[in-house]
């Protein structure tokens, strides 16, 4: 009776490790759906945070500007120059504002990708001239990395269109507990200047992310596999 209760245990641990797992699966926070149409206001000040798709973000203001983010939707702008591109929402960050995002379960994750745009704090017709930086830095292993990709100027229609980024290098190997991004002006160099202008500000969409499982719940796995192993040998012994 002990061997097969013992038997049942490990079998149970096994499904809720593999349960964990599942559950810790790819997303893409593309700032559309119920989640994201039932919030109470779509401008956000700073630490004002929403959930979507199990992680949670939260508006960061760290100049004090006022409203640090938005959500952008397709039919309507909440600033002068509204990136084009887009097939449905997208968030804005504000003012010199900034993005963090952090699973809502506490979980590591991966990001492989993101679409991001510069956008104007005033109607502007400059051409090809680039703005800004989009900035990416995150707490991994207790430590923090960061890297950033040059975001394109105004097309010939004079306007702003969302760019992917699907190539981040050892960034995207990283398992972070916290990513911030935000943006900031660059000069003839392309290296960022500094902020608190109230000039940078970005549209973020379709960020391509992936809750990595706690270290505990692989080992919990592997132990009951090991488990199991063990008791079919003893089984197929008698």
């Amino acid at each position: 009776m002990q061997k097969k209760f013992v038997s049942k245990a490990l079998v149970s641990a096994v499904f809720a490790a593999c349960a964990a797992m599942s559950s810790a699966q790819a997303a893409v926070i593309d700032f559309d759906g119920p989640e994201i149409d039932n919030l109470v206001s779509s401008i956000f000040a700073g630490d004002e945070s929403f959930s979507h798709h199990g992680f949670t973000l939260t508006a960061l203001d760290p100049f004090g500007q006022g409203a640090a983010g938005a959500i952008g939707f397709p039919d309507s702008c909440v600033v002068a120059d509204c990136p084009l591109g887009a097939a449905g929402n997208y968030y804005l960050g504000l003012n010199d504002g900034a993005l963090a995002i952090s699973h809502g379960a506490g979980l590591a994750f991966k990001l492989s990708s993101f679409d991001a745009s510069f956008v104007a704090p005033v109607v502007a017709a400059t051409g090809d001239v680039e703005f800004a930086r989009i900035v990416l830095s995150g707490v991994s292993g207790g430590q923090t990395y960061q890297t950033s990709f040059l975001l394109p100027g105004q097309g010939e229609d004079n306007r702003y269109h969302f760019s992917s980024f699907a190539s981040l290098g050892a960034f995207a190997a990283l398992n972070f507990t916290e990513l911030r991004v935000s943006t900031c002006l660059i000069n003839l160099g392309g290296d960022c200047v500094a902020d608190g202008s109230r000039q940078a500000q970005f549209a973020l969409d379709n960020l391509n992310v992936t809750a990595v499982p706690e270290p505990a719940t692989w080992g919990l796995m592997a132990l009951g596999l090991v488990g199991i192993g063990a008791i079919r040998r003893r089984q197929a012994a008698r």
